[in-house]
């Protein structure tokens, strides 16, 4: 994505000289938890995860974003830390705003209502995303994290089954469960020695997964 088209730039159009941009590659930790690294991220290309790690060291999914989103320590902002390490899902760049130069550009009252607006829209879906697994079977949320994350090309393949189980709260057992099922069915058909997956009746996928989709995807009237 061109920094131009970032929500973004005419805020930093005049400051690009003290914001750096940073190139990344898949598995690189941006940020780790307790480390004083102060100032915010924003995502131009690429996808970057959000993890907290409990004392027992357990993992659990806090965001997964995409280009023209923030992330960092956003909660030290509300004077809540919450301990999370960041870090490359795929190749990525980001700009990088240092603390005094975000601090100044809060100053701006356009720059602090897009903050606001982002963050609350993150955690906004990160909210709407532990409910659907409330509401909704393990089957239909596979079958919606296909189908939305399969292109023309009708190829669906993930970088990791422990990123996959993780971004959707679900066992290897169960998804490899649901996956075997869809295969039997002819829904998917699987590329030999590896993670990627010929999607081949994206139709009866869509059908499984229409109450997610509108349930993760509709409009306020």
């Amino acid at each position: 994505m061109d920094l131009k088209d970032l929500e973004i730039y005419p805020f930093i159009k005049d400051r690009l000289d003290r914001i750096p941009r940073v190139t990344v590659k898949a598995g690189e930790y941006i940020s780790r938890a307790g480390k004083a690294d102060g100032g915010l991220f924003y995502v131009v290309s690429g996808y970057m995860r959000v993890e907290c790690v409990s004392h027992e060291g357990k993992k659990i999914l806090v965001d997964n974003l995409g280009p023209d989103n923030f992330t960092g320590k956003i909660s030290r902002v509300q004077k809540a830390y919450f301990a999370c390490d960041i870090f490359a899902a795929t190749d990525c760049d980001f700009l990088f705003l240092e603390s005094k130069v975000y601090e100044a550009m809060m100053k701006d009252k356009g720059f602090s209502e897009l903050f606001y607006r982002k963050i609350s829209n993150r955690v906004y879906q990160m909210y709407k995303g532990r409910l659907v697994r409330s509401f909704y079977s393990l089957a239909e949320l596979v079958a919606y994290h296909i189908c939305s994350r399969t292109g023309k090309d009708q190829i669906f393949e993930y970088r990791s089954t422990l990123s996959l189980c993780e971004e959707l709260d679900i066992s290897r057992r169960g998804l490899y469960n649901i996956l075997n099922k869809f295969l039997e069915k002819g829904y998917l058909e699987k590329e030999v020695g590896s993670s990627r997956y010929y999607v081949r009746n994206r139709r009866e996928l869509e059908k499984i997964c229409s109450e997610v989709r509108r349930y993760m995807e509709e409009q306020e009237p």
